[in-house]
């Protein structure tokens, strides 16, 4: 069905919530498949969100706003050298999908 196409690649589409350590760059997380369409906050409140302890939080992009007592997203007025860093994760768990999809693990 048309609701299950990934219009990016032009075929089936499922997608996954991967997280990645901060500290290690491993990956920690795999939550999915989920069909394409679903937004990145819808996934997170079904499993991540409830899955962190007390005083967690998880570094996200701004497809993640909406739930700032547990994700830290971008923030234009943070501290540069914070905001720098944050950066850098996210980049970090970039290469990881790049890696995922280039190789076809999931």
């Amino acid at each position: 069905t048309t609701a299950r196409r990934n219009s990016r690649f032009v075929s089936g589409g499922l997608s996954y919530e991967i997280g990645v350590c901060i500290q290690t760059g491993h990956v920690v997380w795999v939550h999915g498949p989920f069909r394409c369409g679903q937004n990145d906050i819808t996934t997170s409140r079904q499993a991540v969100l409830l899955a962190l302890n007390k005083g967690e939080k998880v570094e996200a992009d701004l497809g993640y706003k909406g739930e700032d007592i547990k994700i830290n997203t971008p923030n234009e007025y943070g501290e540069k050298e914070v905001e720098a860093m944050k950066g850098r994760v996210r980049s970090r768990h970039e290469t990881v999908n790049q890696r995922i999809r280039h190789f076809g693990i999931l």
